[in-house]
C-alpha cells in the first residue's frame, strides 16, 4: 500500500499549482464608486463593422480606434437598479435572460436589479436587426 494523501479531492490544485494573486488592489469599493458617480452612470458599448480583407483590417486599425456606432448602453441608477438598452430583441433564444445574467455577474449586482429594454425604438440605439443563424 502506498502513502498517498486521500484527505483532499483528487482534482483540487495544490498551492504551487494555483495562479499568483494579482499585483493590484483597488481601495475604491463599489458603494463609494456609485456615490462618486452621482445620480447615475451610463456605459456605452460599440462594435466595429466586420471587414473582410487584411488590407481593410490594417487600414481600420491605423485610421481610428474610436467607435462610430453605439450598439447598447447601460444606465446604473443611484438606487442600484441597472437598465440595459439594446436594439436586439428576444426571438426564442432566451437572450433576455442570458444578457441579464452577464450584466449582473459583471457588475456584481443581484439579477433582480437588472431590467432589459430591448428593441424599443424610442429608447434604444439604432440596430440593424436581430437575425437567426440559418
Amino acid at each position: 500500500m502506498d502513502n498517498r494523501d486521500f484527505s483532499r479531492h483528487p482534482f483540487e490544485p495544490t498551492p504551487d499549482e494555483l495562479p499568483p494573486k494579482p499585483g493590484y488592489h483597488f481601495s475604491l469599493d463599489r458603494r463609494k464608486f456609485f456615490q462618486l458617480a452621482g445620480g447615475g452612470l451610463v456605459v456605452v458599448f460599440a462594435l466595429r463593422d466586420l471587414v473582410s480583407s487584411g488590407e481593410e483590417i490594417a487600414a481600420s486599425q491605423i485610421s481610428s480606434s474610436t467607435p462610430t456606432e453605439v450598439n447598447a448602453w447601460i444606465h446604473i441608477a443611484e438606487d442600484g437598479t441597472v437598465n440595459v438598452y439594446t436594439g436586439k430583441v428576444e426571438v426564442g433564444q432566451n437572450i433576455r435572460t442570458s444578457l441579464s445574467q452577464i450584466v449582473a455577474e459583471e457588475l456584481m449586482v443581484p439579477l433582480t436589479s437588472i431590467t432589459m429594454i430591448m428593441g424599443d425604438t424610442d429608447l434604444v440605439p439604432f440596430d440593424m436587426g436581430t437575425f437567426g443563424s440559418r
